[in-house]
C-alpha cells in the first residue's frame, strides 16, 4: 500500500537500473572520407554508379541507426603510397579528414603495377620483396598523416585483389606476392588503435573476370559492390557493434 504523509498519498520509491541505449536508438548522418586511387575514383564502373561509394552509401542507408550517409571521395587513378602521402597535406583533404567520422583507403595496386612495369622482362618473386620495408613504412607515414589530423576516427583499408596473373600468368606465384603484401598492410595497421584491414580477395578470386571491367584490372560494377558489401560490414561492425 501506498505511505500517506499529512494526509498525502506517496508512492513507494522503485528502483530502475539505467541501460546504455543501443547504437541505433538515434539515427545518425554518417561522414566518410575516401581516399586513394584508382578504386577510389570509380575507374571501371558505370557513371550511373561510379564505383564502391554509390553501393557503400545505399547499404548504409538501409541501417534504422543512419539518417544520412556522406562520402567525400579524393581518389586519384594511378596514385601510389607516394602520391597519397603528399596529398595529405592538402587542405581540402586534410579538412575532410577532420570531419570524417570513418576514414576509407584504397591504395597499394599501383605499387605493385610500378614493379611489374620496371621489371616486366625480368620479374621475380624477388623483386617484390626488395620494396617490403620501403611499402610498410609509407603506409605506416600514410596512416600516422590521418592520425595527425583526426586522432579517433576509424580508418578502414581495402585489401589488394589479384588481376595481375590474368595477363601475367603465373597466377599462384602472384597470390603469393598479393598474400605477402596485404600481410604487410596488416601488420600496420596493427600499430594503430581502430584501423581496419577488409578483405576483399577471395571474392575477387571467385569472381574472376566478371567482376573486373573490360581493361581486366579495375573492376566493374559488380566488382564494386563487392568492395562495398565487405566495407559495409566492417563499418556497421565498428560503428553497431552486437550488443551483449
Amino acid at each position: 500500500p501506498a505511505l500517506t504523509v499529512k494526509g498525502h498519498s506517496v508512492r513507494p520509491y522503485i528502483e530502475i537500473k539505467k541501460q546504455a541505449l543501443p547504437s541505433d536508438f538515434m539515427p545518425r548522418t554518417l561522414t566518410l572520407c575516401a581516399l586513394g586511387d584508382s578504386l577510389t575514383a570509380g575507374i571501371g564502373a558505370s557513371q550511373e554508379t561510379g564505383g564502391y561509394a554509390f553501393y557503400l552509401r545505399r547499404k548504409l542507408l538501409s541501417e534504422k541507426g543512419i539518417r544520412e550517409v556522406v562520402i567525400e571521395k579524393y581518389g586519384v587513378s594511378g596514385n601510389r603510397t607516394t602520391h597519397l602521402l603528399n596529398r595529405l597535406d592538402g587542405e581540402k583533404i586534410a579538412k575532410s579528414i577532420q570531419r570524417a567520422d570513418g576514414i576509407i583507403i584504397t591504395i597499394g595496386g599501383n605499387d605493385i603495377m610500378k614493379i611489374v612495369q620496371e621489371e616486366f622482362f625480368d620479374l621475380d618473386l624477388e623483386d617484390f620483396t626488395n620494396d617490403k620495408d620501403a611499402y610498410s613504412q609509407r603506409l605506416r607515414n600514410i596512416f600516422a598523416k590521418i592520425r595527425k589530423w583526426n586522432p579517433k576516427a576509424p580508418i578502414f583499408l581495402v585489401g589488394l585483389y589479384n588481376p595481375f596473373s590474368l595477363f601475367l600468368g603465373n597466377e599462384e606465384e602472384f597470390d603469393i606476392v598479393l598474400g605477402e603484401w596485404n600481410g604487410y598492410a596488416i601488420s600496420v595497421l596493427g600499430e594503430f588503435e581502430n584501423a581496419y584491414f577488409v578483405d576483399v580477395k577471395e571474392d575477387f578470386d571467385r569472381g574472376g573476370t566478371e567482376v573486373l571491367y573490360e581493361d581486366y584490372f579495375h573492376p566493374n560494377d559488380r566488382g564494386y559492390e563487392l568492395i562495398a558489401e565487405e566495407l559495409y560490414k566492417s563499418i556497421i561492425r565498428v560503428f553497431f557493434p552486437p550488443r551483449k
